[in-house]
């Protein structure tokens, strides 16, 4: 922290939630942001998570002494659809959307080509999706509630149709899973 919160430091061992909550609320909120100091600091915010996250780190999140404390994507494999991965890719449209970093557009379709979303996924039907949460490990509210969360700034913020139609069946595979 800085000023009067210059005392305040948190060492813990952030999960992937820890980025997931701070990009998705921030990419809630961006775009309506009035005052132009209070938006440049959360494009600043989004590009520093950007760089350390994805850029310098890979999808891995180390603690000061070197040793990883989490991954973005452990599990499952990057090339079955998932919440996680939905995830990643809500927070790098967010990133990309605030900033205009080619380095994160250019991550974001390394990524998207890594989870095989244009060539796979994208023409898999709901059930398809929803088969491949069961392949994870089933579907956990917890993370359903974060994936809901990146659909609504995906949606409103993506563009290419493709994408937009992969979304939008993601969004009917976990409401079908979760009932």
């Amino acid at each position: 922290g800085q000023g009067e919160l210059s005392d305040y430091r948190w060492r813990g061992h952030p999960s992937h939630h820890t980025y997931s909550g701070a990009t998705r609320a921030i990419g809630m909120v961006y775009d309506f942001i009035q005052d132009e100091t209070c938006r440049e600091e959360a494009k600043q915010d989004l590009a520093a998570i950007g760089r350390y996250a994805f850029l310098d780190g890979d999808m891995t999140i180390r603690t000061e002494d070197g040793e990883v404390s989490c991954t973005l994507l452990l599990w499952p494999p990057a090339h079955i659809a998932s919440t996680r991965g939905l995830m990643i890719l809500g927070e790098l449209t967010v990133i990309h959307h605030a900033t205009g970093d080619p380095a994160i557009k250019a991550y974001m379709e390394k990524t998207l080509d890594r989870f095989q979303i244009r060539q796979k996924w994208s023409k898999a039907t709901v059930a398809e999706i929803g088969e491949a949460f069961r392949m994870d490990g089933g579907l956990s509210h917890d993370d359903a509630d974060h994936c809901f969360g990146h659909l609504y700034n995906l949606l409103r913020i993506e563009t290419d149709p493709e994408l937009r139609e992969y979304y939008l069946k993601f969004a009917d595979a976990m409401w079908e899973v979760l009932q």
